[in-house]
C-alpha cells in the first residue's frame, strides 16, 4: 500500500494549509516595501477534504476528511499554530484506514527558537509522537535540534533553515516583489531532524473575486453564497487579490514505520521527482485558500468552508 496522509500537509498543509510557512534566505533580505506587505493575520480556517483522482492501481474510491488549522499571536511573543487533519481512506480491496495528525508549535518571530510537537493516529490508535525543539544564539549560526520523542537524539539544521511561520513571511513577501521562483530549506517537526528542500512557483497576482450577482444566479452560485453566509470571513477572504502558487516537497522518501518505500517513490527519488505537491491561492494577508494535494497515486482537494480573523496580539 502506498504512503498515506498522516502527517500536518505539510500534512503536507501544506506550511500552506496545516500550519504556515517556508523559505530559505534571511528576512532581511527582503526590501522594506516588500517586508512591510508581507504582514500576515491570526487567524483559524476549516476545510473539507475530498479525494480529487486517484490512480486505478491504489485502489482508492474515497477519502473525506477535515482540516482544521489556527495561528495565533504577533511579532513580540512569537507565533503559535495548532491543527488537526482526518482523513478515511476507503479502498476498492483493503480494509478502511482513517488517518489522524495534530500538529501544534510555537515559533519566535525573529525565526531563531521553534517548538513542535506532532501526533499521528490510526484507525483512532496512537502510532507515533514526535516532539523537538530548534534553537540558535543570533542569525546565520545553525541551530540546535533537541528530540525527545520517539527518541532522545541531538542534531543540527543548516543557518538558512527556516520554520513554517517565518517562511510564510517569506514567501509572501517574494508574492509582494513578483518574484516568480524560490528554493527553500523547510523545517516544520518531523522525526527525520532534517529539512526538506522545497521549490515554490508563484503566479501572477489575481484580482480578487467577483461577488456573486442577486439576479440571474444559477443554482451554483447560489449554493455558493448560501455556504459564504455560513463561512464567517470566507467572504471577505474572497474580496482580496491573491497569488496561485505551487509547492513542490523533495526530500526522504524513508517511511516512517521503517518499510520498503513504494517503487514510485523510490522512482522519484532517482530522477528528482518531488515526494509531493501542494497547490494553492496565497491571499494578500498571508491565508490560504481552496488546494489540492497531490501524491504519486491519488490527489486530494481541500476546500476552505469557514473563516474566522482573529485580532493580533499587542505589544506590552
Amino acid at each position: 500500500m502506498r504512503k498515506l496522509v498522516t502527517g500536518g500537509v505539510g500534512a503536507a498543509l501544506l506550511f500552506a494549509l496545516a500550519g504556515p510557512g517556508m523559505t530559505a534566505a534571511p528576512l532581511a533580505e527582503s526590501s522594506t516595501h516588500a517586508h512591510a506587505a508581507a504582514r500576515i493575520v491570526p487567524y483559524e480556517i476549516a476545510y473539507d477534504i475530498s479525494l480529487r483522482r486517484a490512480e486505478e492501481r491504489s485502489g482508492l474510491l474515497m477519502a473525506p476528511g477535515r482540516l482544521t488549522s489556527r495561528l495565533e499571536g504577533g511579532p513580540c511573543e512569537g507565533w503559535s499554530s495548532t491543527s488537526r487533519m482526518t482523513v478515511r481512506f476507503v479502498f476498492r480491496r483493503e480494509a478502511v484506514r482513517e488517518t489522524e495528525s495534530r500538529v501544534a508549535s510555537w515559533e519566535s518571530d525573529d525565526g531563531n527558537r521553534f517548538y513542535s510537537r506532532i501526533e499521528r493516529y490510526l484507525n483512532g490508535l496512537p502510532v507515533e509522537t514526535v516532539r523537538v525543539k530548534a534553537s540558535r544564539e543570533k542569525d546565520g549560526r545553525p541551530y540546535r535540534l533537541e528530540m525527545t520523542e520517539p527518541q532522545r537524539r541531538t542534531a543540527q539544521l543548516p543557518p538558512q533553515t527556516l520554520f513554517p511561520t517565518a517562511a510564510l513571511k517569506k514567501l509572501l513577501a517574494a508574492a509582494h516583489r513578483g518574484d516568480r521562483q524560490l528554493t527553500l530549506l523547510l523545517y516544520e517537526g518531523d522525526e527525520e531532524a532534517a529539512p526538506q528542500h522545497v521549490v515554490a512557483l508563484i503566479g501572477r497576482k489575481r484580482s480578487p473575486i467577483a461577488p456573486a450577482k442577486d439576479a440571474g444566479e444559477d443554482a451554483v452560485g447560489t449554493h455558493d453564497r448560501m455556504r459564504e453566509r455560513d463561512g464567517g470571513d470566507l467572504p471577505r477572504l474572497r474580496q482580496m487579490a491573491y497569488w496561485p502558487v505551487s509547492l513542490a516537497y523533495y526530500g526522504v522518501t524513508v517511511r516512517r514505520d521503517g518499510s520498503k518505500a513504494s517503487d514510485r517513490e523510490e522512482e522519484a527519488a532517482r530522477f528528482g521527482l518531488p515526494e509531493y505537491e501542494v497547490h494553492f491561492r496565497l491571499y494578500e494577508n498571508g491565508v490560504t485558500g481552496d488546494a489540492l494535494l497531490i501524491y504519486p497515486d491519488y490527489v486530494l482537494e481541500a476546500k476552505a468552508t469557514k473563516l474566522r480573523l482573529l485580532e493580533p496580539a499587542t505589544c506590552k
